[in-house]
């Protein structure tokens, strides 16, 4: 065992010898140009309640759609959007009372988009929202070189900060 131990140490010994190792330290750093990664920013909740009304009036409007969404089925329509905004391919089961019509579906489908960009929480507004304000946040996008935008993925409407593919996944 002793003779093996000490074969397998003179080969390791042998190599390092004949093939050196070489360290180099850069001392230019700071003129690396260095990527930030990409982050990817899900929001689980929709606009404040006077804010996300006001865009329901607006796109009631707009699509024609009829009144008792602002008065009677309200909180169902609000439902609907968040059921439309946050469940994704993990919890699909939960989709099966709209195609049962146990639950009502309230847009058509090229209304997703629009609608959904309207109505869910938006980080970038509340960002300018908060700068009219007197105290000063402390804000992602002075730390990132590029800007927040909005995607849609397979988890909804998110947001994603320094990416180069994002701009073919934002909704408008």
């Amino acid at each position: 065992m002793v003779a093996v131990a000490t074969w397998q140490g003179m080969k390791v010994y042998n190599h390092y010898k004949q093939r050196p190792v070489i360290v180099t330290v850069d001392k230019s750093y700071y003129k690396w140009n260095i990527e930030y990664p990409t982050v990817t920013i899900c929001t689980k909740q929709l606009k404040n309640e006077d804010e996300l009304r006001q865009e329901i009036e607006t796109l009631s409007f707009k699509y024609n759609w009829p009144d008792e969404i602002l008065t009677t089925e309200y909180d169902d329509f609000v439902s609907y959007l968040e059921d439309l905004a946050f469940k994704n391919y993990k919890n699909y089961d939960e989709y099966k009372p709209y195609a049962t019509n146990q639950k009502k579906e309230y847009l058509k489908p090229e209304q997703y988009m629009e609608v959904l960009n309207r109505v869910v929480f938006d980080i970038n507004y509340t960002e300018r929202k908060m700068k009219h304000q007197k105290f000063e946040p402390v804000k992602v996008i002075e730390v990132v070189p590029k800007s927040i935008e909005r995607v849609f993925t397979e988890r909804g409407l998110c947001y994603v900060v320094n990416s180069n593919v994002s701009r073919f996944y934002t909704p408008e």
